[in-house]
């Protein structure tokens, strides 16, 4: 939750959004998931 705030993300967002898609996942999808990441590919609100 720190990252998340140290990118301005809100956690409840990121949190819904990431065990939302995170199921369908692949191994070298990971890596998408980490705020920064996450922030960079436009999923913040």
């Amino acid at each position: 939750m720190a990252s998340c705030r140290l990118h301005g993300i809100n956690p409840l967002d990121y949190l819904n959004d990431v065990f939302t898609r995170l199921p369908a996942a692949t191994t070298s999808q990971i890596e998408k998931f980490v705020p920064s990441e996450w922030v960079k590919n436009g999923r913040s609100s």
